[in-house]
């Protein structure tokens, strides 16, 4: 696969997909460095239980929830945090696959092999009631390079320079 192609395929600049082969043919780390900033306040742990606890209690407070999630992991965040780590959990990445027009996600009658994708209150508002994931195709499309499909800038020039791309 030519830089040009990978570039095209995961979405990001020629310029990018050529700093990490020169990185690699430099023999330096393809790793993601470390995120700046301070650490998520919901780890992993707490992020799933708040998706279970989205399917279970679909009405549950902002309030609740946070009790819900410092009871079962010693965590304490506030409402407004809460309310955030809900919107990331689906809105931001259907947003933005709805506007590529991405057989991926879609607001009308699911394909075969679709899954519902959660949303809080005003993202249902946004997209409507039944937003869904075509988990089949993703699979198909993706498979064992969904890293690089979630964070392509941080992983393609590693496979465009081990030559799996």
């Amino acid at each position: 696969m030519s830089k040009a192609q990978a570039a095209r395929t995961f979405s990001v600049s020629l310029s990018s997909v050529k700093r990490y082969v020169g990185k690699a043919h430099r023999g330096e780390s393809l790793a993601p460095k470390k995120r700046s900033g301070a650490a998520p306040k919901l780890d992993e742990k707490a992020r799933k239980l708040l998706e279970e606890d989205l399917r279970e209690r679909p009405f549950a407070t902002l309030r609740e929830r946070c009790e819900y999630v410092e009871a079962l992991t010693g965590l304490s965040v506030s409402r407004s945090t809460m309310c955030r780590a809900i919107a990331r959990i689906g809105a931001r990445n259907l947003r933005r696959l709805l506007c590529r027009d991405d057989d991926l996600v879609g607001v009308d009658e699911p394909p075969p092999g679709a899954k519902p994708i959660l949303l809080p209150g005003q993202a249902r508002e946004e997209f409507g009631p039944a937003p869904w994931l075509n988990v089949d195709l993703l699979e198909k499309r993706v498979g064992r390079l969904y890293p690089l499909y979630r964070e392509p800038s941080r992983h393609v020039a590693g496979l465009v320079a081990s030559g799996v791309l």
